[in-house]
């Protein structure tokens, strides 16, 4: 006779268990008294099993499959009855305590409300399609997005929103909420950041996931939130650079947040336009974005334990593919390792919105799942002139 307890999955595939087998065969009057007392044990250890699992919320820790001819013979050495084979399945502490904390943590983690601020900048057509992109595909997960942008670019924010809450399907079935506020954008994206922040309520959201437009998605990725929220983290990234000898380095154009990260992020970051992180004895354009990423990109991480902190995808080119006019470079510069490694190898989810020899056109097939509900037609009444691509003096 076969039976599965109540609720006892089909799947065994990626079981992180041990599995002990133990068979036994008896009839009504079984002259092998051993073999039946060693039959009763399991059988009150299979309740003491499953009872525990019930307790813990785990999955049944005893199945019984098809019968088989191992086990207790009777007294006359014929097998005539069929026996009961038991995968008696036990985790191993490691793993029996590791299913509970996962257990736990999924649970918790359905509870946790999580808000992305998106600074948006939309000064092109190129960065609009973007926008859409990454509204299609890394938005699982979340429950609201906050569009921060500048002043200029209300008109065009607001006329997107319309098409966004009509055409993607999670915004506009409300699973989730979006909105936008628009401001001076005189601190670069981190300006927008901190701004957008700050207009959200307290403790209304449990995780934040910063991103800018910056990025074409390629494919549906919640990684970012997803690593910080099962791994309890303070920071994540998109990716990360590691040949610092001071420490590691998580790149700015996605990033997550705890709420203790935030914190932390924002003490240093959102601090006043006049604040010297934002660079402003420096003369040269390329000195200012070296100064400011110093102070907003690279020293983040820096603010934390290294094990509170992760990125997911290695930004640092390895040496084999360095260039000779180019021997150190990440992978925004660096078009074969994005390609090659990044992209065809690890699944990479994005492309650098201004590096051109990456996505070419809008017709690229690597960004056409994340735009494929875009009316491209709506960017011809855009207009991009007030666009504004440095910081208001």
């Amino acid at each position: 006779v076969s039976a599965k307890p109540f609720g006892a999955s089909d799947d065994k595939e990626g079981s992180d268990i041990e599995t002990l087998q133990y068979g036994f065969e008896g009839s009504t009057k079984p002259s092998n008294w051993s073999c039946l007392f060693s039959a009763v044990q399991e059988q009150l250890a299979i309740c003491a099993c499953n009872f525990l699992a019930r307790v813990y919320r785990l999955p049944p820790v005893v199945e019984y499959d098809s019968p088989s001819q191992l086990g207790c013979n009777s007294a006359d050495g014929n097998n005539n009855l069929p026996s009961t084979k038991i995968d008696w399945k036990i985790p191993s502490l490691t793993n029996f305590d590791a299913s509970i904390e996962s257990r736990y943590s999924k649970t918790n983690l359905s509870k946790r409300k999580v808000v992305m601020v998106l600074a948006a900048v939309p000064l092109d057509k190129r960065h609009v399609t973007a926008l859409w992109s990454e509204l299609h595909c890394f938005t699982r997960n979340i429950d609201h997005v906050l569009l921060a942008a500048p002043l200029w670019s209300e008109p065009i924010i607001r006329e997107l929103l319309v098409e966004v809450k009509q055409k993607l399907p999670q915004f506009a079935s409300n699973k989730v909420s979006i909105s936008a506020k628009f401001f001076v954008n005189d601190r670069y994206d981190v300006g927008l950041w901190c701004d957008g922040l700050k207009t959200l309520h307290g403790d209304e959201y449990d995780d934040v996931v910063l991103l800018n437009d910056s990025l074409f998605a390629l494919r549906e990725f919640s990684g970012v939130l997803d690593t910080l929220r099962e791994e309890n983290l303070r920071m994540t990234s998109l990716s990360y650079s590691a040949r610092d000898p001071d420490g590691i380095w998580l790149e700015s154009v996605f990033r997550g947040f705890d709420k203790k990260g935030l914190s932390t992020f924002m003490n240093h970051s959102c601090v006043p336009a006049n604040h010297r992180f934002f660079c402003h004895l420096e003369k040269s354009s390329r000195d200012i974005k070296r100064c400011i990423t110093e102070h907003h990109e690279i020293a983040i991480a820096r603010l934390f334990p290294p094990d509170e902190v992760k990125g997911l995808y290695p930004s640092d080119v390895p040496e084999e593919m360095w260039m000779e006019h180019k021997p150190y470079a990440t992978w925004t510069v660096h078009v074969p390792y994005w390609k090659e490694v990044l992209v065809s190898k690890m699944n990479f989810p994005a492309a650098k919105v201004t590096k051109r020899d990456m996505i070419k056109t809008m017709k690229n097939p690597l960004i056409q799942n994340c735009t494929r509900l875009f009316d491209r037609y709506i960017l011809e009444g855009f207009n991009f002139s007030a666009g504004v691509r440095t910081i208001v003096k």
